[in-house]
């Protein structure tokens, strides 16, 4: 596959259908759920590909062959959903642009039909002398670890920097009043509270929208992708200047080869799966393949017609434990 080709090929006509998008692929309740629950990272942002969409928006197989290439901005569980109800293309002749963090996770039948992209940074030349560090996600069990979010905190509070929040929750819609004992406000904001002897400011996205972000830093603590990618946050946050630290959004040089530039601070940068990928992905699906038919059942009873919040799911509550699993080992 000739990555520069691709990526450089002037699709101005396939995407303005996908602009127009709202006319053909009508929003339905599995969509405007899906994407309230994971607002803001599932905001519209810039893409230089200009081909970008959500997976769960394609309710009809036909609809992927209207572009040539599609950038996927799905989190994993999405991801992994899409590759259980079509293993093979069988008829998709798309090429899927996938996040990085689903590398280890594309069945056999799709990885020839695949590329992966990476957000990476253009290296700064001048020092900044940051102020304030922006910890920032929603606020989901599913995103992280208890390991992982204390590692996080600590690296926060080692840092001289003035600290930030930036928090997102969101209930489900049609799951509002539904009591399941979820602790996970209670339990985040414990863990802020242990971790951190400085004071930590919370803000709201609106103000960070309008804030001058070219001296900050920031630290994502959403640790494995398993809602959202390529967030509308992370992309904001990069392109007004701020810093990501950790091993995340690394500087890279910048090569028209297998790069697209998104803002004078960020690019895209892609590649093929690894041998090493594509042999992680087989055996994942090979373990999916052999556990008996009966344990997801419930899929077959999933209905995205249905006009009630309380009605739709994106899956059922044993594929979520599976993709957790799967995930969790990817990472």
């Amino acid at each position: 596959m000739n990555i520069k080709s691709l990526i450089n090929e002037s699709y101005r006509d396939v995407s303005s259908v996908l602009s127009k998008k709202s006319n053909w692929m009508e929003m339905d309740f599995l969509d405007k759920k899906t994407l309230n629950y994971t607002r803001p990272h599932s905001e519209e942002c810039f893409n230089p590909l200009g081909l970008d969409s959500f997976l769960f928006h394609f309710k009809k197989k036909d609809w992927f062959n209207f572009f040539p290439s599609l950038l996927v901005r799905d989190g994993l569980l999405s991801i992994l959903h899409f590759f259980y109800l079509h293993q093979n293309p069988n008829g998709i002749k798309t090429i899927l642009i996938l996040p990085e963090s689903a590398g280890n996770l594309v069945p056999k039948e799709w990885q020839e039909q695949c590329l992966l992209y990476e957000i990476k940074t253009h290296p700064i030349h001048e020092k900044v002398n940051r102020s304030e560090l922006y910890l920032t996600t929603t606020v989901a069990s599913e995103l992280y670890s208890d390991s992982f979010l204390n590692e996080q905190l600590i690296q926060a509070q080692k840092s001289n920097l003035d600290l930030k929040g930036l928090f997102f929750r969101h209930e489900p819609l049609g799951e509002e009043a539904v009591d399941t004992n979820d602790n996970r406000d209670f339990e985040f904001f414990s863990s802020l509270q242990e971790v951190l002897s400085r004071k930590i400011e919370l803000v709201d996205w609106r103000t960070i929208k309008s804030s001058d972000l070219s001296k900050s830093s920031f630290i994502e603590l959403n640790q494995n992708n398993y809602w959202y990618n390529d967030s509308a946050v992370t992309h904001h946050l990069l392109g007004s200047g701020a810093n990501s630290i950790g091993d995340r959004y690394t500087e890279e040089k910048f090569d028209d080869n297998d790069c697209l530039r998104i803002s004078k601070y960020h690019f895209y940068k892609f590649r093929s799966l690894s041998s090493a990928q594509k042999e992680k992905g087989i055996k994942s699906w090979n373990h999916v393949n052999q556990i008996p038919a009966h344990v997801f059942k419930g899929e077959a009873f999933l209905d995205r017609k249905a006009q009630d919040y309380k009605e739709i799911f994106l899956c059922t509550k044993e594929f979520k434990s599976l993709a957790k699993d799967l995930i969790n080992e990817s990472f």
